[in-house]
């Protein structure tokens, strides 16, 4: 577009410049207003140094943005021992139930953003927790091996160890010993310790659904598991709606906790304890044996 006759006599450069044909559709002339224009010079270099001052404070802005706005907490669990044919297409039950609303409570209490995952089976849950990959895993149980490699929250839950074995078999398991004589089946990644059973007792399976067929086909003879993570399980279910199979308490196993863990001294270790400060108020307040009471209705909540 050419430049205006007056702006070339008095040596300006026009950087706002307006076509003459816009000029009389806006009645500039009529009303007088003259299209403004700026010097090449002086005035050029203040705007450039204003436009970097814009950007320098835009840059500065993002940036204590991010900072205000820290990434959320990972938090891996146990999917339920679920066939892996079925873990991603089952996300949405995973990430539900009374388990896991007492958790989130308590993280919400302590102002912790945390983001659920899962895309692997218990095993790798562990293992990306021990090398600092994800933040932490809820649903662990304590033993000595893994106090030496992860951190521990106090407990949030403690649960009764069981034993499920089919009904025609009519076997009486009253102590450990009843159990060493038989074909046992566990769950890789699980920690049994608390029934006082050997892990090379047991034979080890990669899910729920690999004990099940194994049970109901007599190729094991029972699998030990705590009545509350089968009866809150999506996966598990049918261990109990099976009139096939039977389940007794283990009355001589320790009743195990569930806690959350981190890598041990890892960055996330210093917020097990915002999580145990805020847990003592969820508890003492009534609310996590409330939302244990929605979803388990008449199974009491021990914390």
């Amino acid at each position: 577009m050419e430049l205006s006759e007056s702006n070339r006599e008095l040596g300006w450069r026009n950087y706002f410049v307006v076509d003459p044909r816009l000029q009389n559709a806006l009645h500039f002339r009529r009303l007088n207003i003259v299209p403004v224009s700026l010097r090449n010079d002086g005035i050029m270099k203040s705007m450039w140094f204003i436009l970097g001052c814009v950007v320098a404070f835009n840059c500065f802005f993002v940036q204590f943005a991010r900072a205000e706005s820290p990434k959320p907490l990972t938090m891996c669990l146990d999917p339920g021992g679920m066939d892996s044919e079925n873990r991603n297409v089952s996300t949405k039950s995973i990430f539900s139930g009374p388990r896991i609303d007492i958790v989130l409570e308590v993280f919400r209490q302590a102002s912790i953003e945390v983001k659920l995952i899962n895309d692997g089976p218990w095993k790798r849950c562990l293992h990306d927790v021990s090398l600092g990959y994800v933040d932490f895993a809820m649903g662990a149980y304590f033993d000595e091996e893994r106090a030496k490699v992860f951190d521990f929250s106090d407990h949030y839950n403690t649960l009764t160890p069981s034993v499920f074995f089919l009904a025609s078999k009519k076997l009486n398991i009253t102590k450990v010993e009843d159990l060493e004589k038989l074909h046992g089946c566990g769950i890789s990644g699980y920690s049994y310790s608390h029934y006082k059973i050997q892990p090379e007792k047991l034979d080890w399976t990669p899910d729920y659904g690999s004990v099940y067929r194994k049970l109901i086909s007599g190729r094991c003879d029972f699998l030990l598991e705590e009545l509350e993570s089968v009866v809150d399980g999506e996966n598990t279910k049918q261990f109990l709606h099976n009139p096939l199979i039977q389940h007794i308490p283990a009355n001589w196993a320790s009743a195990p906790s569930s806690y959350i863990i981190t890598q041990k001294n890892g960055k996330s270790s210093a917020a097990l304890k915002d999580f145990n400060r805020s847990l003592k108020i969820v508890i003492k307040s009534g609310r996590a044996a409330k939302l244990w009471k929605e979803g388990m209705g008449d199974l009491v909540y021990i914390p």
